[in-house]
């Protein structure tokens, strides 16, 4: 199963980060989604998308980048962002941590600086 932080559409003609079935960061909301997913079906091997992808053409904006890399916070306001620290990186530990657990369900607090 894949997990991913944030991941383009699939709008048939190619897809984006602009198509309606987008899923952009949401603070983690959407990496949680996934996993809540992988909660439900336990596969035994869960892969997380992407790490190290913060870069053009690849990423659309802030919002729109599935990079869980630690990224240096300069000044945060709101979801427009520079930086998320080691954020992504801690939430998907702790979402690891619940799954392996034997969690029902993950139990994680969203901080929305970090869009």
């Amino acid at each position: 199963m894949v997990a991913s932080v944030a991941l383009p559409g699939n709008e048939a003609g190619g897809g984006g980060w602009l198509d309606w079935d987008a899923h952009l960061r949401c603070s983690g909301a959407t990496l949680t989604r996934f996993m809540s997913a992988a909660f439900r079906f336990e596969p035994q091997v869960i892969l997380i998308q992407q790490w190290n992808e913060f870069c053009a053409p690849d990423q659309y904006g802030v919002e729109a980048s599935n990079d869980i890399e630690p990224t240096v916070v300069h000044g945060l306001d709101g979801r427009y962002s520079d930086g998320w620290d080691y954020y992504y990186l801690n939430l998907a530990t702790k979402l690891i941590q619940q799954y392996r657990q034997g969690f029902r369900l993950p139990q994680v607090l969203l901080d929305t600086r970090y869009a």
